[in-house]
């Protein structure tokens, strides 16, 4: 917890000094569990819960591309394999009339799955979703079988690009549900109840449940992880000397020329965590200048982390 505290503050302290403004502004915030068993092993809202009781790791904001992974899965249960080429270049989708744009408005060409969630390619997974029957909606499926909760998200081609809005804790539990090869538990923080004369009165129910096919599962963590993001793509600062293998991606909602919320959700196998960088009295404010999820977010999951899993046993993940 005091890793939590001290990593998402000098995350404040750096992106208030590079934009000059107080650190007070920004709200960063932290969720993480045990992979296997749900339980909560740290959590940070905010710096004063009798100021502001509101808890921002708790609180739903748009995901920006960390809910890319829930395309890929819903894409993998539909039978695309990461082999599989999809369009790398701006396209308009049929029945919208905007353009679908890739950062830096780059053009890729074809790209495979694979490189388009190393990459964090938009216009390659709009495709994917577009190529899929009713695919919108497999997608929040897949997400909501993950493990988060579906916040009356609009069943749009551009789904997979982060409008809709996710809690810390939700993308924590749902990266945790790939890491446990597709069985999902419940997130909780009471480890257990005694009586006075020392008598467990409680302990919560550990049941994990298969939510998404291991096979599904062990693909994602592959593009997102072993091959994919964490490697060569836009989470590799997030594992500098961390020593674990990480499954993880970066996310920044992006609207209207303003930066609103940066992410980094990772699980390694045994410890998912969440890292969401707001800012303003809403938390939905504009961070600034040159913030993406690769600045700040992956720093301060990093940061995190490198306590939360010291002294773990280096365990790979499965497959």
């Amino acid at each position: 917890q005091d890793a939590a505290v001290a990593a998402a503050q000098e995350q404040a302290n750096k992106i208030a000094k590079a934009q000059k403004q107080d650190p007070n502004f920004y709200h960063p915030a932290i969720a993480s569990i045990d992979t296997g068993t749900g339980a909560i092993l740290a959590m940070y809202g905010g710096p004063d819960f009798t100021t502001d009781f509101r808890n921002f790791a708790t609180i739903q904001r748009a995901a920006g591309s960390t809910f890319k992974p829930w395309a890929l899965v819903a894409g993998l249960r539909d039978g695309a394999s990461l082999s599989d080429q999809f369009n790398g270049d701006e396209f308009t989708p049929k029945g919208e009339k905007k353009p679908i744009n890739n950062a830096g408005n780059r053009y890729y060409g074809p790209v495979t799955l694979e490189k388009a969630s190393t990459s964090s390619i938009n216009s390659a997974y709009v495709d994917l979703v577009t190529q899929m029957k009713d695919g919108p909606n497999k997608v929040i499926k897949a997400a909501t079988d993950a493990g988060l909760t579906d916040h009356k998200w609009q069943p749009v081609p551009g789904i997979a690009l982060g409008s809709a809005e996710v809690s810390p804790l939700e993308a924590a539990r749902g990266f945790a549900t790939l890491a446990n090869e597709g069985k999902r538990t419940t997130p909780h923080i009471v480890a257990e109840v005694k009586d006075l004369q020392g008598k467990v009165v409680y302990q919560p129910t550990i049941n994990p449940e298969q939510t998404i096919e291991p096979d599904v599962a062990r693909n994602a963590i592959v593009a997102l992880g072993v091959l994919g993001v964490t490697q060569d793509g836009t989470g590799s600062t997030a594992v500098r000397g961390l020593g674990y293998q990480v499954a993880g991606k970066t996310g920044t909602n992006f609207s209207d020329g303003e930066t609103l919320a940066t992410w980094f959700v990772g699980t390694t196998r045994q410890v998912s965590t969440a890292f969401i960088l707001t800012a303003g009295p809403d938390a939905r404010t504009n961070l600034g200048r040159n913030t993406y999820g690769s600045t700040y977010s992956t720093y301060g999951w990093n940061a995190y982390m490198k306590v939360a899993m010291q002294g773990k046993e280096k365990i790979n993940f499965p497959g």
